[in-house]
């Protein structure tokens, strides 16, 4: 029966083919080394190139794979009887490798004592186990043994003393080290051309740590600076190679151990399961497999979870970097907004308040019969200022007005509202006899005109003026008197006007502002009922002063 050992490291894939008999005696037929190819195919067409006696026989086919296909590690496991630990060790290899159990293939090496903490454990995915089976099935043959590449080169060494043996594979160190007949440590290292005295250190340094002190050292070649080299005359004789061949497999140490034969500590492609009960007793069989399902659906149930819950785990960490992404990419936009922010907090409806401010200071038209000449109040001066920029939204308006009365309290009712605020009111008295001889100095709030309002800001009362003086428009009047206005203001619905209105200044300081100033009053009709003869004079004086100024 033909058996094919195979081995990869850095140089391809190495290859030894003997042929053994039924009574155990091998035969060695070749040995060769063929590039890795990329499918299961063409390897096997290079293999048959290189070993012709591939062709047309049915090999049994061994092979020993490097670090990059298979990992080997001590994993710690619960205390449980050994016909227990194939599906423990099987989920700790998965989250190990961080994958569904399904994706990998997992084998170990037996604790020598039941209950032990740790074990010798080795996986591969099973897409590597695919690959493997397929160019075996190529060669016409089948997959018999797939083992980690130090743990197969252990068959050149079968004695039970502390031994650590160590083969070199391409560019890489293979390093296994047995103590008692049980592998303590197993590991590969790439060295490249270099001298293998420092990984040599090393393992012996984890070894100390283990237990395990003075060793006895065997190397492939001699170079690697061991004590001994491996029996290679012992070795060609087990496989009835000729002595030119010790060279070529003594690169290949891994394949001619599996290729001696013996059963390997760790098989991947025939792993250990958990044993089947044999009883004849039908009873015990149902409870056996009972207990057994129950076990090892406990165990995938609480796999799964874990595995569901590190999925989910991902999937929000990748949702919330998604949306700190989102927030990063909004972060402009929201300076921009904040700029637009502060500028509609300066920005007023300053015609609005214009026209709210004329109908405060003159609530009655110059025609009317009971216009109230006591309390008449005619504006100055007016200087209206924008807020940018700053903390106050909004803007001000510094009102200077001169009236017949001495009384601030009913210039400051008409101009205060709920948004409209009114600092204190001076007064000063003109020592000339004047009709309008007192002086008013005002401070007025008003608010912003933001889009989200309803409209501009007013009062009850201006309202109900606008409303009745749109009553009146709609009927037919004669033409009245307009008074020019020097600035684009809107007049007041109800027909108030600035009288003997001078050309406005406009003053600008740190933000934009209106100043408009009068140097004539306006004049009352009557006071009350009980207004003197004089006070009804003056009012006519005040209206046919009025009427002159102003333009049809």
């Amino acid at each position: 029966m033909l058996t094919l050992a195979l081995q990869t490291d850095s140089r391809g894939v190495t290859g030894v083919l003997v042929d053994r008999a039924k009574s155990g005696a091998t035969q060695f037929v070749g040995v060769a080394t063929v590039e890795r190819a990329a499918t299961a195919a063409k390897l096997a067409a290079a293999l048959q190139a290189a070993l012709p006696k591939l062709n047309g026989g049915k090999p049994l086919v061994a092979v020993a794979l490097g670090p990059d296909e298979v990992r080997v590690k001590r994993l710690a496991v619960p205390p449980a009887p050994a016909e227990e630990l194939p599906p423990i060790v099987a989920m700790q290899a998965a989250r190990e490798a961080a994958v569904d159990a399904d994706a990998i293939v997992a084998d170990f090496v037996p604790p020598a004592a039941e209950g032990a903490p740790a074990a010798l454990t080795a996986w591969a995915t099973q897409e590597t186990l695919t690959f493997w089976q397929a160019v075996a099935e190529e060669l016409g043959g089948k997959l018999t043994v797939v083992a980690p590449r130090a743990l197969a080169g252990a068959q050149l060494i079968r004695d039970g003393a502390s031994t650590l043996l160590v083969t070199r594979a391409g560019d890489s160190l293979d390093l296994i080290a047995r103590h008692g007949g049980e592998p303590v440590l197993v590991r590969s290292a790439r060295v490249g051309d270099g001298p293998a005295d420092r990984e040599l250190r090393r393992t012996l340094l984890s070894l100390s740590g283990e237990g395990v002190e003075s060793p006895r050292v065997v190397a492939s070649h001699a170079d690697l600076g061991a004590s001994e080299l491996i029996d290679w005359q012992n070795v060609l004789a087990t496989l009835g190679a000729d002595t030119p061949h010790a060279a070529t497999l003594g690169d290949a140490a891994a394949a001619t151990g599996l290729a001696l034969g013996g059963a390997s500590l760790i098989n991947l492609a025939d792993p250990r399961r958990p044993p089947v009960a044999k009883t004849d007793r039908r009873r015990q069989i149902l409870l056996g497999v009972t207990a057994a399902t129950v076990l090892l659906a406990g165990v995938w149930m609480a796999y799964d979870r874990m595995a569901r819950l590190d999925r989910q785990i991902t999937d929000k960490e990748r949702e919330i970097a998604a949306a700190e992404a989102e927030v990063e990419a909004f972060e402009p936009y929201r300076d921009r907004v904040a700029a637009l922010d502060a500028w509609r907090q300066s920005d007023v409806n300053w015609l609005d308040e214009l026209d709210r401010l004329s109908q405060k200071l003159r609530p009655e038209p110059l025609d009317a019969k009971d216009f109230p000449v006591a309390n008449d109040i005619r504006a100055t001066q007016l200087i209206a200022t924008a807020f940018l920029g700053g903390d106050e939204p909004g803007g001000r308006v510094d009102l200077t007005a001169v009236a017949r009365s001495s009384s601030t309290s009913e210039l400051e009712a008409r101009l205060r509202s709920d948004d409209h605020p009114v600092e204190p009111i001076s007064t000063a008295e003109s020592p000339a006899k004047d009709a309008y001889r007192y002086k008013y100095s005002a401070l007025l709030r008003v608010p912003p005109d933001l889009l989200e309002d309803d409209g501009p800001t007013t009062d009850d009362s201006v309202a109900d003026d606008a409303v009745a003086d749109d009553a009146k428009e709609e009927k037919p009047t004669a033409e009245e008197p307009v008074a020019e206005e020097p600035v684009a203001v809107e007049p007041a619905a109800n027909g108030a006007t600035a009288d003997n209105a001078e050309p406005n200044a406009v003053e600008t300081d740190t933000a934009p502002t209106v100043e408009t100033t009068s140097e004539d009053a306006g004049s009352k009709d009557a006071e009350n009922e009980d207004a003197t003869p004089d006070d009804a004079a003056e009012a006519s004086e005040v209206k046919e002063a009025s009427a002159e100024e102003v333009t049809p």
